[in-house]
């Protein structure tokens, strides 16, 4: 009588069973015909022809580390055979499962595997029923399974179980019996994927290290693509990785770098460029706006001058007491300086030359200039983005100072990009840096020029003639009072640097190790080209502008502290210190180391994050509060004016600040508009009186006659013209041959 044929599917594993001669509950003899095996969920092979699975997964839990098993018994003919028992042995010895075909010949089983890794072997055979005898000569089928060790994505809890990490954590080390919580910034899916947050940044998939951008606007990238990205490892090219973290118009370290057709207006925010004929138009009237503001501003400097050697003059001959004296006063003025210096010397005081000389125009057209240029600063440091209509007048004032700053239009839209010969010797951002520290040279000679050929036409007599030494001494105290504040942030920008990852060990990866040029993110701090630019220009500036200067001031003032009142002394020097007491007329230095260290905190607030807005705070208070102890301007006019700049700075300061103050309160376009128009109001506000104070000690007569002639001058100049087309037609008129 034929055997039973025994059919095994384990898994997609088919095993058959041929005939075999004896009685009808014998056991089979197996022979494999025709074996297919694919892998499952817990098998990492394909499909192949033969009784092997490899891949497969010793799992912690029970109902997770299975093998299914399918066997189908059938007897003489084809048919089912049922109430047949099968076993399945573990290497032999250990008892994975058995069970009983039924009606229709199959035989079920899941077996529970907890092994370690390595190669193991499970037979499959019948087992006799009651009162039978095992025949020996049926063999039983074998089927060899290769269990895998842990991969990413798993831990080792036990020797012999993996472990996958759940949603909310990763691994990238599976020998560790426990998996890493997801680091703060960034979200898990399970297994080893870590994916940023809108607003983080990641150097690359192996990394466990989250940043913050300094701009969370550029890093609201496509999370959809990044996320597959990350589990599939279909793109760990790390510029493709980075660059699906950054919005449009954004790449780079920190997403920090302007893409192709955008240009930066500040350190990680970029611009989309206006075409360049636009650029070129607004750069052009930005320039003559500016240069107009700082000729009015030279020219009540010039006059202020003039009125102060008068007054001073006026001071000695009232000290003298007699017209001989002012005779004399004015005749050494007329012979050689050295003579008026002995006279005048200590003949009256900074305190009677107060009372004869009120406040000046050009003393508070400098503190307005100051105050602005103090708002700007605040505005590079807070992240508050205002409603448009707050936001127009700052626009206005940044537009206004273009040629100084960034803020609005971008440079780099004009300049050589990598394409040509300049940018590949040298790099764009150094372009950048070089550009606005020529600007205030460039400005000085275009100031000279115009003064030279335009403003000369119809420039007034003044009492005391300048020479060209002393016009060129104004106006570059002047253009350096108007570019100061960039001159101190290209001084500092040289030194600002950002740390982005730290060093890791294996299997961790850091792609973006140390500190990095905060206007080229690509480029490592002190490294290649930034340390000689740094070591070598930066560092020339900064022992100029914040050590050699002020020394200087101070020193120039405390040599001639008997001379301070001195009319020659006044004329050439007044500009410095003229405005402050005399115990204190080296307060321009302090002027100068104040606006330094709030350019500091505006260019190191990326450094400073998330405390910039404490320490720009701080730093105003300090302010404050050296005007309230010192009050060092001679004027009260003068110093309530600055103090009162200062007080609406730190209101603005700390109102902006309330913004952003409290973590996890984000405030709603009612309370930012509400705060923000107050803000805005109060600036204004501050900046009308500092306006109408101007006009209240501006000599308009002046002022009208200059218009005056300025008109006359500029008709006769456009009779002139039209005159001479008129002639021109004439003479070609007369060259016409007649008919």
């Amino acid at each position: 009588m034929s055997t039973p044929q025994l059919y095994l599917v384990i898994a997609v594993l088919l095993v058959t069973y041929a005939s075999a001669t004896a009685h009808p509950h014998a056991s089979c003899k197996p022979v494999l015909l025709g074996n297919t095996s694919s892998g499952g969920s817990n098998s990492s092979s394909g499909a192949s022809n033969a009784t092997f699975v490899s891949g497969f997964v010793s799992r912690l839990e029970a109902d997770q580390s299975v093998l299914p098993v399918r066997l189908n018994v059938s007897g003489p003919y084809g048919l089912p055979c049922d109430g047949q028992l099968v076993q399945a042995l573990l290497n032999g010895t250990q008892v994975l499962g058995m069970n009983r075909s039924d009606s229709s010949g199959v035989v079920l089983m899941r077996l529970t595997i907890r092994q370690p890794p390595g190669l193991y072997v499970i037979s499959f055979g019948f087992v006799p029923g009651y009162g039978q005898d095992p025949l020996e000569i049926v063999k039983p089928a074998k089927l060899s399974i290769q269990v895998r060790s842990c991969i990413l994505g798993e831990v080792t809890p036990v020797p012999d179980a993996c472990q996958a990490c759940p949603e909310g954590s990763f691994s990238l080390e599976p020998q560790m019996q426990t998996c890493d919580s997801c680091p703060a910034g960034a979200e898990c899916p399970g297994g080893f994927s870590i994916v940023p947050l809108d607003g983080m940044w990641h150097s690359a998939p192996e990394s466990r290290q989250v940043h913050r951008c300094p701009n969370p606007a550029a890093c609201q990238g496509n999370r959809s693509a990044l996320a597959a990205c990350a589990a599939s490892h279909t793109c760990h090219d790390a510029s493709s990785y980075t660059d699906l973290q950054c919005s449009a118009g954004y790449q780079g370290n920190l997403c920090g770098v302007c893409a192709p057709g955008h240009g930066l207006v500040r350190p990680f925010t970029c611009r989309e460029c206006l075409p360049r004929a636009v650029l070129a138009v607004l750069y052009t009237a930005s320039g003559c706006v500016l240069l107009l503001f700082i000729k009015l501003l030279c020219n009540a400097t010039a006059a202020d001058q003039t009125r102060t050697h008068n007054v001073g003059v006026t001071a000695s001959t009232a000290g003298n007491g007699s017209s001989a004296a002012s005779g004399q006063l004015a005749e050494s003025a007329g012979s050689g300086s050295g003579q008026l210096e002995e006279f005048a010397n200590g003949l009256h005081t900074g305190r009677a030359l107060q009372q004869l000389d009120p406040v000046r125009a050009s003393d508070l057209l400098r503190l307005l200039v100051l105050y602005m240029q103090f708002a700007l600063i605040l505005k590079n440091v807070t992240s508050v983005e205002l409603p448009a209509p707050l936001a127009y007048p700052l626009q206005a004032l940044t537009w206004t100072w273009s040629l100084a700053m960034p803020e609005t239009l971008s440079i780099e839209c004009i300049l050589p990009h990598s394409s040509s010969s300049i940018s590949s010797r040298m790099p764009l951002s150094i372009q950048r840096m070089l550009f606005y520290m020529a600007m205030p040279f460039v400005m000085l000679l275009l100031l000279l020029a115009a003064d030279a050929s335009v403003f000369r036409l119809f420039r007034r007599k003044q009492a005391v003639t300048m020479g060209v030494a002393g016009q060129l001494a104004s106006s570059a105290f002047v253009v350096t009072c108007f570019f100061m504040p960039s001159i101190l942030r290209s001084m500092f920008g040289w030194f600002a640097c950002i740390t982005i990852d730290a060093p890791v060990d294996a299997p961790y990866v850091a792609a973006a190790v140390g500190s990095f040029w905060l206007h080229d993110p690509g480029q490592l701090c002190y490294q290649g080209y930034h340390r000689a630019w740094a070591l070598g220009l930066g560092l020339a500036l900064l022992l100029v502008v914040c050590g050699v200067l002020p020394a200087y001031i101070v020193w120039v003032v405390l040599r001639n502290r008997q001379r301070l009142s001195n009319p020659v002394f006044m004329h050439s020097y007044s500009r410095h210190f003229c405005a402050y007491r005399p115990a204190y007329s080296w307060w321009a230095a302090g002027v100068l180391l104040q606006m330094a260290a709030l350019t500091a905190v505006g260019v190191f607030s990326y450094s400073l994050q998330p405390l910039q807005d404490w320490v720009m705070n701080l730093t105003l208070a300090a302010v404050v509060l050296s005007l309230l102890v010192c009050r060092p301007y001679a004027q009260p006019v003068a110093g309530g004016t600055v103090l009162s700049g200062m007080y609406c700075l730190l209101l603005t300061s700390t109102g902006l600040w309330s913004f952003t103050a409290f973590q996890g309160f984000a405030p709603g376009v009612i309370y930012t508009s509400v705060v923000g128009a107050a803000l805005l109001m109060l600036n204004l506000a501050y900046v009308g009186s500092v306006v109408r104070q101007i006009a209240r000690v501006v000599d308009w007569p002046a002022v009208k006659e200059g218009m005056s002639i300025a008109w006359s001058t500029f008709a006769a100049i456009g009779a002139s013209a039209a005159g001479c087309s008129k002639c021109s037609r004439k003479a070609a008129a007369s060259q016409t041959p007649h008919v």
